[in-house]
C-alpha cells in the first residue's frame, strides 16, 4: 500500500517538473524536498541508483527554484524516471 502511494506522489512529482514553469515556487519546492528527503531516507536505508537519482532530481528542482536555472532536457528526462517508477509501483 506505501509503495503505491510513495508512486502516485511520484508521478504527481513528475507532473509538476514537466511544467514547472507554470507551478508555483511553493509546489515546486515541497517537491523538490519530498524528492530529496525520500532520496536520502532510502538511500539511508540501503544504498541503491534510484534513491540517488530521487535526490538528485530533488535538488535539481530546488536549485531550478532559487537560481531560475533549469534545462529543457533534464526536465523531461527526469519527468520519464519518475513516470516510470511511479507506474512500476502499481505492478
Amino acid at each position: 500500500m506505501i509503495v503505491k502511494l510513495l508512486g502516485l506522489v511520484d508521478i504527481l512529482a513528475s507532473l509538476v517538473l514537466l511544467t514547472s514553469r507554470f507551478m508555483p515556487e511553493k509546489v515546486l519546492m515541497a517537491f523538490g524536498f519530498y524528492l530529496l528527503i525520500k532520496g536520502l531516507l532510502f538511500n539511508i536505508f540501503g544504498l541503491n541508483a534510484v534513491s540517488l537519482i530521487d535526490a538528485a532530481i530533488g535538488a535539481f528542482m530546488l536549485i531550478g527554484v532559487y537560481t531560475g536555472f533549469s534545462i529543457t532536457f533534464f526536465r523531461v528526462l527526469f519527468f520519464v524516471f519518475l513516470v516510470q517508477k511511479g507506474v512500476f509501483s502499481f505492478f
